[in-house]
């Protein structure tokens, strides 16, 4: 699934040198702000209502993976593309037929401030019979550029939409 996410924050309301030459060299891309899955977020287990959670208890989990980017430039902005697997599989004792995942890009200043953060969701359909699934999820987020601040200064941080208690679980499993 293709989802294209126009990150405007007020944050990005700087001043663009709308009439200014690039300050790239042309005879060479500038490298693209990194891309990456955010630690703690890349995995999430979906219980069934109640307070048993052993593996009986998973309705269902699904693990983020296969991180790829790649970016364009123009004098005003950068384009970056990523894209990423979602495996999910049903619990043991689940017999749920779909999932709704949600998702994050968030793109990341020089400072370390979120300047920009939108959520997707991947619907998840299990075929009858199958207790595992794959889906490539791909999308674009536009980050605006000044002379000041460039491109390979952002990041753009992905992961799953986490609670707090999905992201205590994490942090509980880590070793």
């Amino acid at each position: 699934m293709i989802h294209q996410g126009f990150l405007r924050a007020g944050v990005f309301s700087f001043a663009l040198a709308l009439g200014a030459c690039s300050y790239f060299d042309s005879s060479t891309p500038p490298p693209c702000p990194n891309v990456s899955i955010l630690a703690g977020s890349e995995r999430l287990v979906l219980f069934k209502d109640g307070p048993g959670r052993d593996i009986i208890d998973i309705l269902f989990e699904a693990d983020m993976s296969g991180l790829r980017a790649a970016c364009e430039y123009d004098d005003l902005r950068v384009d970056v593309q990523t894209s990423f697997e979602i495996i999910a599989a049903r619990g043991p004792k689940s017999d749920t037929a779909r999932a709704m995942i949600v998702f994050f890009a968030a793109v990341v200043d020089p400072d370390g401030r979120v300047v920009a953060k939108e959520t997707f969701e991947s619907r998840i359909e299990f075929p009858s019979g199958r207790r595992q699934i794959g889906v490539r999820e791909e999308m674009v987020q536009r980050i605006p550029l000044s002379t000041q601040i460039r491109g390979p200064e952002y990041q753009v941080l992905v992961g799953f939409q986490l609670t707090p208690d999905q992201l205590e679980y994490n942090q509980s499993r880590r070793p």
